[in-house]
Parts: structure tokens; C-alpha cells; sequence
């Protein structure tokens, strides 16, 4: 099985043929309007670290630890959130779907596998978006430390067991159920998928590191540096990723489709 080292400099390598799909993290980046309005708003200096597992559409805050708001903050945007959710849905389906269909196939067809996965990336995404709501909301009403501690221990293992789900959504035409129970076993008995997803986390949190400080301390300016720096990082990670889940998956047509990322060494 291919490290995640190998994999991202593979995936690096094949930027300039995929490179249009990197529009994709840049509109993500926009979508979180409330982000970008708390970096505005920031008047002070900040430095932070973020972690993360593999996520469905990886963007600049994936990369931005962002600085805390004094007392509790409704956004404003929360009236949106459905239609950010279904508009997400459909850029994930389009952009992982393109990335394997490209990997496989050579060739892109956003919309077709926007209309084949969309239902699928609807599901999860709804499935995040409302624990969020609920742990959020449990965390307005007690405001403990020992709650804040256990609401984020659970979201780190669920997202360490389930990221594979939305990539076993186009690798392997994996339904939403059938995706979640494979990401699962995965997790619990492949090495290699804790291997991947620790190099993966640790990988993100040193280029939090600089992106937050530039993001964080320079306002709009920084924002739009650091969409347009992290957007082929972005992608590069997302390539990277469905290879990889292509190993697990054994997805043969992809593996055999590229000398560079396809079969696996050993």
C-alpha cells in the first residue's frame, strides 16, 4: 500500500491536467462567507493550528484555525445553511466525481457525476451539517468544558472512521449506507488507513500553521493569498486521496489507468 508522501508527490505531479477542478475549492472558500467575515472582523494577532482527516472538499479553512469571538455568536448566514448544504452536495458529487473519472478515464463529465453521486454527498453532508447543529446547540446551552471536551473527542473519531465514506461514494459507486459500513471496517482493520490518516492530519496541521498566520493577520488581502495558494494544495490532497481509497477499494480500472498513480508497490 502507497504512504500518503508517495501519493500526494503523485498527485502533485498531475496538477496541470486537473488543475480546471481547483475552481472547486476556490468557490468553497467563498461559500463560507461567515469565515471570511470573522477574519475581517479580526483586530489583532493570532496564530493557531488546525487538524483534520481527509475531508469530502478540501478548501482554505481547512487549513485556518480561526481566531474566537468574544461571548456567543449567531451567524447570520445560519438561515443559508440548507442551501449551503445542497450547494456543497453538488460540488463535492461533481469534483471527486471528476477526479476519479479523470484518474480512470482521462476525461471529465462534472455535471453527469453531479446527477450520479449528488444524493449520496446530500446524505453525508446533512449527516455532518446536522451533528454539528446538534453539538453546537448542546454547547450553547451548557457551556462546560467537560461537554466541549467529549462533544470534540466524538467528532475526531468520527472523523477519523468515516472519511473514507464520501470517496468509496465514487471509487467504488458505493451507496450512503454501504459507504459508511466500508469506511468503518476499514478503519478498524486496515493499517493503512491509520497510517494515511495520521501522516494526513499531521501534514495539515504544519500548513495550518503558516496559512493561519497569513489568513488570520491579514484580513481580505490575506483570505484571497491563501484561496488561491491552498486551491492546488487543495486538489493535490482530494488525488491523493482517491487513489489511495482506490487501493483499498481495489479499484482495479483506476489502478491500471496511470503508471504514477496506479498499482500500488507491494
Amino acid at each position: 500500500m502507497r504512504s500518503f508522501r508517495a501519493l500526494l508527490t503523485a498527485a502533485w505531479g498531475r496538477l496541470d491536467e486537473l488543475l480546471p477542478l481547483a475552481a472547486v475549492p476556490l468557490v468553497s472558500t467563498l461559500l463560507g462567507v461567515d469565515k471570511v467575515r470573522r477574519i475581517v472582523a479580526f483586530d489583532g494577532f493570532h496564530l493557531g493550528v488546525q487538524f483534520n482527516f481527509p475531508l469530502p472538499l478540501v478548501d482554505l479553512w481547512t487549513f485556518v484555525s480561526l481566531p474566537t469571538e468574544s461571548g456567543v455568536h449567531v451567524s447570520p448566514s445560519l438561515s443559508l445553511l440548507p442551501v449551503v448544504v445542497l450547494v456543497e452536495s453538488a460540488l463535492t458529487a461533481g469534483y471527486l466525481g471528476g477526479i476519479h473519472r479523470y484518474l480512470r478515464d482521462g476525461e471529465y463529465a462534472f455535471l453527469a457525476d453531479v446527477r450520479r453521486y449528488f444524493l449520496r454527498f446530500l446524505g453525508f453532508n446533512a449527516l455532518v451539517w446536522g451533528s454539528v447543529a446538534v453539538a453546537g446547540a448542546l454547547a450553547v446551552q451548557t457551556m462546560t468544558p467537560a461537554l466541549l471536551l467529549v462533544v470534540g473527542l466524538v467528532g475526531f473519531v468520527l472523523a477519523y472512521l468515516f472519511f473514507g465514506a464520501p470517496y468509496l461514494f465514487v471509487v467504488a459507486d458505493a451507496g450512503f449506507v454501504d459507504g459508511l459500513a466500508r469506511s468503518y471496517s476499514f478503519a478498524r482493520d486496515e493499517p493503512a488507513y491509520t497510517r494515511y490518516a495520521v501522516a494526513y492530519l499531521l501534514f495539515v496541521a504544519v500548513a495550518s500553521v503558516v496559512t493561519t498566520a497569513v489568513v488570520a493577520n491579514l484580513g481580505l488581502f490575506g483570505v484571497a493569498v491563501g484561496a488561491l495558494v491552498t486551491a492546488p494544495l487543495s486538489l493535490a490532497l482530494s488525488v491523493a486521496t482517491v487513489a489511495f481509497v482506490a487501493d483499498l477499494a481495489n479499484d482495479e480500472r483506476l489502478l491500471a489507468s496511470d503508471a504514477t498513480l496506479g498499482p500500488p508497490d507491494g
